[in-house]
């Protein structure tokens, strides 16, 4: 700390005669941005020559890597006391390196005495400056992790949403897409969507080893195999590669990483067979694998899968085969996606399912374009179904009557199925499009013709 009191023209130690003084403490780092954070430094009783004694407030604005400003203006003659309430501000920030006071703009007066108390002002300001190493510490960036985050970028082509990435600047503070944790200042979330990335997902991203999220979504150019090193990423919760041009096998290591909550892998060119590990994961809420060319069966081991408010399993437009597993029966479903597969059998099992959702949502159930071919007459279905596409199927018989008295039904399609007899009548059925029963052997009743 450097204490610098401003000299006579005569060179002397002493503070010359004055009546403006200017006090502050301040760091010697360029580049750095205040915040409106307060404290006051209340000096109480200045002696004016010839005039009642006031109150002077000094107003401390706080800065995040800076120390302090004190501003004294217009504050004449000398100060009996000092008061500092350091002790009620919980404040955060970085230290600075470097502490200066000085007191400036000496204007000299004759007939005024010089200031002989305020060195003892400033010795009393000393507590103050002491909390600064303790309560100033905002993390910045790991440094670790900004050399990693600028290999990220160089990997994917340095996308232009990457721009405000520079060396100059923090990556927690001032780099677009980047989140980090306010305690450790290690990135806990990295999105890189709607660019033109382009290359492969570097390994060197599972060097993030905090990361909660991962976003690398709608990057048309963005190609190769889901990166093994992702494994690595032991706090990973969210995981959204979709819509990209990523190619290979949906990797087994995810069926292991414990912590994921939610997997989008949807409009890739992944192949191969969906990893019954995924079926292990005990916090997983939502699988997305739409759009793919996935083959095989669906795995069983999706059954076990909870969540109290509600599954998200989209795996539609693939090249699934086989019967819905029974284990799904049992499944809490908010939204199930099978449609545009080879799916064969009766998926009745589904219809219920939820019931056993906590959600006050409706749930939303999409069979269509399949091979399924069953006995609709005697299905019964949730209270909670909100929409259901069963359109282009093999599926006979007649419409149950409790479909409906579904109160919270949105939506139905029956289309293209071999369903004859009358749209049961007076319930929500009559509030959807004829085209929603259109091309069925024979069905008949409003909204279609009615019966002969």
């Amino acid at each position: 700390m450097i204490l610098d009191a401003a000299r006579s023209a005569a060179g002397s130690a002493t503070v010359p005669t004055t009546r403006f003084y200017r006090l502050e403490a301040a760091s010697m780092e360029p580049g750095l941005r205040s915040r409106a954070l307060t404290a006051v430094l209340s000096i109480n009783s200045p002696r004016v020559s010839r005039k009642k004694p006031t109150a002077k407030n000094i107003f401390l604005p706080w800065s995040a890597d800076t120390a302090v400003e004190l501003d004294h203006k217009q504050c004449n003659g000398a100060f009996s006391r000092v008061f500092v309430p350091f002790q009620r501000y919980k404040l955060k920030a970085r230290p600075p390196r470097h502490i200066y006071f000085q007191i400036a703009n000496p204007l000299k007066e004759a007939n005024m005495a010089p200031p002989r108390f305020l060195p003892w002002a400033l010795l009393l300001l000393l507590p103050l400056l002491s909390f600064l190493p303790a309560a100033l510490s905002t993390p910045r960036c790991n440094p670790y992790e900004k050399r990693v985050l600028f290999q990220i970028k160089k990997a994917l082509g340095d996308p232009d949403i990457l721009v405000t990435w520079t060396a100059d600047t923090d990556c927690c503070a001032d780099w677009a897409n980047v989140v980090c944790d306010p305690d450790t200042g290690r990135v806990v979330s990295l999105e890189i969507s709607f660019s033109n990335a382009s290359g492969h997902i570097p390994p060197i991203v599972g060097d993030l080893s905090s990361l909660n999220v991962l976003r690398v979504r709608k990057n048309g150019n963005v190609q190769g195999p889901i990166p093994p090193a992702i494994a690595k990423l032991s706090k990973l919760k969210e995981l959204w590669l979709d819509m990209n041009h990523l190619t290979g096998p949906v990797p087994d290591f995810l069926g292991r990483m414990a912590t994921l909550e939610y997997i989008n892998l949807d409009s890739n060119k992944l192949s191969g067979y969906i990893p019954p590990s995924l079926g292990d994961l005990p916090s997983l809420q939502g699988v997305f694998l739409a759009d793919n060319r996935l083959q095989g069966t669906i795995p069983a081991s999706l059954g076990r899968l909870r969540h109290p408010t509600g599954l998200y399993i989209v795996l539609s437009r693939n090249r699934l085969v086989g019967p819905i597993p029974q284990s799904f029966k049992i499944l809490n479903i908010s939204r199930l996606e099978l449609s545009g597969n080879r799916l064969t059998g009766n998926p009745s099992v589904l219809f219920r399912t939820a019931d056993m959702v906590t959600s006050q949502f409706t749930a939303t159930l999409d069979l269509s374009r399949n091979r399924f071919a069953f006995d609709l007459s005697g299905a019964e279905f949730s209270t909670k179904l909100g929409k259901i596409d069963l359109r282009s199927n093999r599926i006979y018989g007649r419409i149950p009557a409790q479909l409906g008295k579904i109160d919270g039904l949105e939506y139905i399609d029956l289309s293209h199925n071999l369903l004859c007899g009358e749209i049961p009548q007076g319930g929500r059925l009559q509030i959807f499009k004829k085209d929603q029963f259109l091309h069925n052997k024979c069905l008949c009743g409003d909204p279609l013709p009615p019966c002969m």
